[in-house]
């Protein structure tokens, strides 16, 4: 990791104690010197204050804990959906130190839990909630090796593969820069030229563009990780313009709303809809919904990039190839195009003589 880990050394009682409190890439020296007194006053009480001794459901506490107090309400979101997720874990594995569960462990509680009768979809679901976990401890600046990476996703039926048509992409966005609702149609130009999921996008804050405005970091995405995301250069005067709008509202986030009990705007829909009824009206049939952008913009970007199918990965921050290739899709003109380039090398021109 980037950076240094922040820690604490104490002697008492006898006894030396070296534990470490976080990275200096999520809390400040300020923040720091306040769990030092917390952790201090836990040891004096005799509260276990190794986070390599916790339990499962300790962690659990834990991460709803921080979240509660440092997470954007994305984030809060994402976390009330995996805490109701992982109420199907067993009382014997929440009891069990956490750095001690296996790979045997996990896949016992996958099995009891797809026997409820739950999707497949929820199935991974569910894996990815207890995944979260390991990306909030080491984010905490401890390593455990994340078991549920040793364990094969389940295969979804649901999948969709709707993207915008290549021929309808610069009408989609034509259309949106046209919209009355400027702010909510900048974050779709967002979505579609970066791939940032949606709930990502509208509670971005300001600090989390770079002062070159070349990257927006994300402090952490769907899989509970963070992700740097690199932006088009076109797109550096549309983020100029958001930051310059957040200074004149005064507010820290880059879509802000007085009207959403969240600061920011709640949902880009309206110009979405209002960009694919004009795409329909133009004759292209469009069934993509805001999500779909995200998919659209992977398979722009591996045309790009030659088909470069790991760079498409690292761009949407997926964990593994395998969960990016549920993104892309092939069209038949583009497969006949690609088999007959190939073929041009055989040498059989003469055959067509």
């Amino acid at each position: 990791m980037d950076g240094y880990s922040l820690v604490i050394r104490k002697q008492f009682r006898g006894e030396r104690h070296v534990v470490t409190l976080g990275h200096s890439s999520f809390m400040t020296i300020t923040q720091a010197r306040i769990e030092s007194i917390k952790w201090f006053e836990d040891l004096k009480n005799g509260v276990p204050t190794d986070h390599n001794k916790l339990t499962l459901e300790q962690v659990i506490a834990k991460n709803e804990e921080w979240l509660s107090e440092n997470g954007t309400t994305n984030q809060l979101k994402y976390l009330q959906k995996n805490l109701n997720r992982l109420k199907g874990l067993s009382d014997d594995i929440l009891r069990k130190v956490f750095s001690k569960i296996v790979k045997q462990d996990i896949e016992r509680e996958v099995s009891t839990y797809r026997k409820t009768g739950v999707t497949e979809a929820s199935v991974n679901r569910f894996l990815s909630a207890i995944s979260s976990l390991y990306s909030f401890m080491k984010m905490l600046g401890y390593d455990i090796p994340n078991v549920c990476l040793q364990i094969k996703r389940r295969p979804e039926q649901n999948i969709r593969t709707n993207t915008l048509p290549v021929e309808a992409i610069k009408y989609y966005t034509q259309q949106l820069l046209k919209d009355s609702n400027w702010l909510a149609a900048y974050a779709l130009i967002i979505m579609v030229s970066t791939g940032i999921r949606c709930g990502n996008v509208i509670s971005m804050t300001v600090d989390m563009v770079s002062s070159c405005l070349g990257y927006i970091h994300l402090p952490m995405t769907k899989s509970g990780k963070p992700q740097t995301v690199s932006v088009p250069q076109l797109l550096k005067s549309i983020l100029q313009q958001l930051l310059d709008n957040a200074r004149k509202e005064n507010s820290h986030f880059l879509f802000p709303s007085y009207t959403s009990s969240t600061g920011h705007i709640a949902s880009p829909r309206g110009p979405h809809e209002r960009a694919i009824a004009a795409l329909n009206a133009m004759g292209f049939n469009v069934d993509c919904t805001i999500h779909d952008l995200r998919r659209t913009f992977a398979n722009q970007l591996l045309r790009a990039s030659g088909g470069n199918v790991y760079l498409v990965s690292q761009a949407l921050g997926h964990g593994s190839v395998a969960v990016t290739m549920r993104y892309l899709s092939i069209r038949s003109d583009e497969l006949n195009d690609a088999v007959n380039l190939a073929a041009a090398s055989l040498g059989l021109e003469s055959l067509a003589a």
